[in-house]
Parts: structure tokens; sequence; C-alpha cells
């Protein structure tokens, strides 16, 4: 908003709900992924989500412990596999996800069968797997 001057009612009108809609992303500060791609694309812009492994040490000499990144990971095409394929990484299953978050597993099967979530659902259990999730917005205006 800061960015295109735009209010919560330019952004409503913009991608077609209501005013309150708008408000209500920012009083819960999540919205799910799926409407963030959709504002996005309004926007002409894109957003990339990245999973890694936490850095783990991997060896120590002369007192400098070295580190590598276990993995990366990338969000692709709308898509939550790699989020799946960092759970299955982990060791962890997904009802041991879902007990951990507080939900039923059956929310996480509604998650992957929509292959849509709220956007604090994948740093929940990106935390809980021991990943970071970082992300990054681009332009894709044509010339």
């Amino acid at each position: 908003m800061a960015k295109t001057g735009q209010s919560k009612a330019d952004i409503a009108r913009r991608i077609g709900v209501s005013n309150a809609a708008v408000s209500d992303w920012f009083k819960r500060d999540d919205l799910r992924l799926s409407t963030a791609l959709r504002i996005l694309e309004n926007y002409n812009c894109d957003i990339k989500f990245t999973l890694r492994k936490k850095e783990e040490p991997t060896m120590m000499y002369y007192g400098f412990m070295n580190t590598i990144n276990i993995s990366d990971l990338d969000f692709e095409n709308k898509r939550l596999t790699s989020l799946k394929q960092a759970i299955k990484a982990s060791g962890w299953t997904m009802k041991r996800i879902a007990e951990s978050l507080g939900i039923a597993p059956e929310t996480l099967t509604y998650y992957w069968n929509t292959d849509d979530c709220p956007i604090s659902a994948i740093y929940c259990i990106a935390k809980l797997i021991d990943y970071n999730v970082s992300y990054t917005i681009n332009s894709i205006y044509s010339k």
C-alpha cells in the first residue's frame, strides 16, 4: 500500500472483495496463499516462497564451526509439494504436524487437496520441522 499509494478500499475494488475482507486481513495479519497470489497478480507481481533447512553444524576444526545448507525447496506453481517434501524429509508425520499445530489431520489433507492454506500455516509447519521460510516478491511487468 505504501509503495502504490493505494488504500484498503482501492485494493478491495481491484481484486473484487469487500472492504471488510481487506480490513480483516490486516486484523488477523494473515491470509490464504491463494489470496496473496491473487492480490499480487492484480498488481503484476509474483511471490516465491523458499524453504531452507536451518543450518546444521557439519564439522569442527580449529575452533570454527562449518555449516552447510541442507536443503533448498521452492514453492512453484502455487503448489505446496515442497512443504510436504520437507515434512517427509524431516521425519515428521502429518498426524504429528496436525497435533502440534492443534488442528485436525483433515485440515492438512484439505491444504494438500486444495493446494492452499493460510500463509501462517507455512511458517508454523516450517518452524516445527526446523526449516526457515523466506519469500521474494517480484514485478512481472512485461515490456
